[in-house]
């Protein structure tokens, strides 16, 4: 309960979102923490390439801030709403692990049953910009919160 409710929302919203308000900082922890999420298991401490991952994405981080500048300048050239897109998007397509097994026979129909994460990430990419990071949290933090609930009740 607490994990879903609490941890993995602030570490999603971290991922997914921190960066679009840019700075060499912001961008460092995304990637970074992009680099975490895809590259295996995130919320279970099991072995050394747990923590050989945690290394990597560490170097990642740094290299990016020696070279913010370099980093901010190729993220400006893109627009803020293909940004929002994007973030969207690899929100909702890291959400097909959410669907275990995964059944590959029929692998087209994931993206549309990761529509709803889609259209959550759009609303609390313009919430993050708007408003600010903490109520990107809380909003992901309720949706959760909403999902989870039911099973601990029951």
């Amino acid at each position: 309960m607490f994990l879903v409710t609490i941890l993995i929302p602030i570490f999603e919203e971290l991922a997914f979102r921190l960066f679009l308000k840019p700075s060499g900082f912001t961008i460092a922890i995304s990637v970074a923490l992009l680099l975490f999420f895809f590259t295996g298991d995130v919320y279970y401490i099991d072995s050394f390439s747990y923590y050989l991952r945690i290394l990597v994405c560490l170097i990642v981080f740094f290299v990016i801030r020696r070279f913010d500048k370099k980093v901010l300048e190729v993220y400006s050239s893109v627009s803020p709403s293909s940004w929002i897109i994007v973030s969207s998007a690899i929100f909702s397509l890291a959400h097909i692990t959410n669907f275990d097994p995964i059944h590959y026979s029929v692998w087209y129909l994931y993206p549309i049953y990761v529509l709803p994460q889609f259209f959550m990430g759009l609303i609390a990419s313009t919430i993050r910009i708007n408003n600010g990071f903490i109520w990107s949290v809380l909003l992901h933090m309720l949706i959760n919160g909403f999902g989870a609930w039911p099973k601990l009740i029951t």
